[in-house]
C-alpha cells in the first residue's frame, strides 16, 4: 500500500520570513516537494485575494485553505468531479466553513470580530474541516479512484 503525503503550511512566519515575508529560505524544501510531487496545501489566516499572488509566483497549484479555515479552494484539475459540499467556480471549487468575511461585518459589526477568543477557536474548528476535507480528497485523486 503507497502513502499519500501531504504538506500543510501556514505563512507568515513559516513559509514566508516574518520580517520581509520572502519565500528565499524555503526554495530548497519547496523544489523537493515538487520534484517528489508532495502537495503543499498553504493554510492561512490570509484571504484568497492575498494567497493567489504568492501561489502564482511559487506557480503552486495545490488546494489552499484560507482565512483560519473559513474555507478551502481547490484549483481545477484536482479533481475530476465536484467534490462534496463543494460549489464550482470559474477555476475550480470551493467549500465555505463560515459565512463570507463581508457578512460578519455587516452583520456583526467589526468589534465582534476582533473580539478574540471566540473567533479563533470557531477558526480552529474550522481549520480542522478543511485540513480533514483536503486530506479526503487528495487520496482519492492521486489514486484514480472516483477522481480524474
Amino acid at each position: 500500500m503507497s502513502r499519500l503525503l501531504l504538506v500543510f503550511s501556514d505563512l507568515d512566519g513559516s513559509l514566508l520570513d516574518h520580517r520581509d515575508y520572502s519565500f528565499r529560505a524555503a526554495l530548497p524544501g519547496l523544489e523537493a516537494l515538487r520534484e517528489r510531487e508532495i502537495p503543499l496545501i498553504f493554510c492561512s489566516s490570509k484571504t484568497r485575494a492575498e494567497i493567489e499572488p504568492l501561489r502564482a509566483r511559487l506557480d503552486n497549484r495545490d488546494p489552499f485553505i484560507v482565512e483560519n479555515g473559513a474555507a478551502v479552494f481547490i484549483p481545477r484539475g484536482s479533481f475530476g468531479q465536484t467534490p462534496p459540499d463543494c460549489r464550482r467556480e470559474d477555476d475550480g471549487w470551493v467549500r465555505e466553513f463560515a459565512p463570507p468575511r463581508q457578512r460578519w461585518l455587516a452583520g456583526a459589526g467589526a468589534t465582534v470580530l476582533q473580539g478574540g477568543a471566540l473567533s479563533q477557536r470557531g477558526g480552529g474548528l474550522r481549520q480542522r474541516n478543511c485540513t480533514a476535507l483536503v486530506a479526503r480528497l487528495l487520496p482519492a485523486a492521486k489514486s484514480g479512484t472516483g477522481c480524474a
